[in-house]
C-alpha cells in the first residue's frame, strides 16, 4: 500500500515560473520532464495527536507548468515555524526570491530573514 501524506492543513501558493538562472539548474535533463514551475506551500501539523495548536513550515517543490510535483522531494523545507502568520510572511519573501530567479541557490539549513 502506497504512502500519502496527509495534506489536511496543505496551503499552497500560485505556480511561479522559474527564472533563467533557476531553471538553468535542470539544463542536462529531458525537456518534458524538467520543472518550469515553483510551488511554495504551507504545511501545518498538529504538536501531537490531541493538540489543537499547529507546528508551520514551508516546503518548495519543483513542478511542472500543469502543477506536478513530487511531493515526497521537496526542494527545500524551511524551519519549524509556531505561529502561522510567520511561516506566511516568510512563504511570501520566499515568493519574492522565485521571482527575482534566487531560489535554486537555497540551501535547506539556510535561513532567510
Amino acid at each position: 500500500m502506497a504512502w500519502f501524506p496527509g495534506y489536511g492543513e496543505f496551503y499552497q501558493r500560485a505556480l511561479l515560473q522559474m527564472g533563467q538562472s533557476d531553471s538553468a539548474s535542470w539544463q542536462n535533463e529531458r525537456e518534458d520532464e524538467a520543472p518550469t514551475h515553483w510551488l511554495i506551500a504551507l504545511q501545518g501539523y498538529p504538536k501531537d495527536p490531541f493538540s489543537d495548536f499547529y507546528s508551520w513550515e514551508i516546503l518548495i517543490y519543483e513542478a511542472t507548468s500543469h502543477g506536478s510535483f513530487h511531493y515526497e522531494h521537496p526542494f527545500y523545507r524551511s524551519e519549524v515555524y509556531t505561529c502561522i502568520h510567520k511561516a506566511y510572511d516568510m512563504s511570501r519573501a520566499f515568493t519574492e526570491m522565485a521571482r527575482d530567479d534566487r531560489i535554486a541557490g537555497l540551501q535547506p539549513e539556510e535561513q532567510i530573514s
